[in-house]
């Protein structure tokens, strides 16, 4: 709540009390550890101290990483982190977390790691395009869109921004036929749902 009304101060406080009862417990490796260290970094990036933002996100990956059976957000945490890096240029280490964050994700098919596939693989598609890999991306961007029919359907609202990020790939390649193909199976998509599409996907597609 603080964090939401902008009360920095008395969210960290508040944060730091919550870290030190776990320390007097020994649950500095806990879910309740990794949660913390996830508001700590969420509250340096409402600020944009991504510097002091990437310290707590890696506080959170070793914790993450050190929970057995593996942490279900163990995924979604190295997403972030990649985001992070990408803030702060790092570009070669958000690219190695996104590979991470998808390998961990495909490891097996029924560990809880594998819901949080398709985010992995479409910001590893768009990381891949940004920085002139498009067609490593391409393969990624394809593997997204499978996933996403397979566990959403064909005309789910989420399909919208794998299309959109594909497109854009192909258009990195030079194939306009295959990118306006994209851009228009999301218009279709847009028009069926557009009420629950949301809003950033949205603008990012016009």
């Amino acid at each position: 709540v603080r964090l939401s009304q902008r009360r920095f101060a008395e969210a960290r406080a508040a944060l730091d009390r919550a870290g030190s009862i776990l320390a007097t417990h020994g649950e500095q490796v806990s879910e309740a550890a990794a949660a913390i260290q996830n508001a700590y970094t969420n509250l340096a990036l409402r600020q944009e101290d991504f510097p002091l933002a990437r310290v707590h996100s890696e506080r959170q990956l070793e914790i993450e990483g050190r929970l057995r059976p593996a942490s279900a957000q163990l995924v979604s945490a190295n997403v972030a982190y990649a985001r992070i890096l990408e803030h702060l240029d790092d570009y070669d280490a958000a690219e190695a977390a996104l590979r991470d964050a998808v390998a961990l994700a495909e490891v097996n098919e029924d560990a809880p790691l594998q819901r949080h596939r398709l985010p992995a693989l479409v910001q590893l598609a768009a990381t891949l395009n940004g920085r002139g890999k498009p067609r490593e991306a391409l393969a990624f961007a394809d593997r997204a869109l499978r996933v996403a029919e397979v566990t959403l359907g064909k005309e789910a609202p989420r399909l919208v921004s794998v299309l959109g990020t594909r497109a854009a790939i192909h258009f990195a390649l030079g194939d306009l036929a295959a990118a306006l193909d994209d851009y228009q199976r999301a218009d279709a998509i847009i028009e069926l749902h557009s009420g629950d599409v949301e809003a950033p996907v949205l603008v990012a597609h016009h």
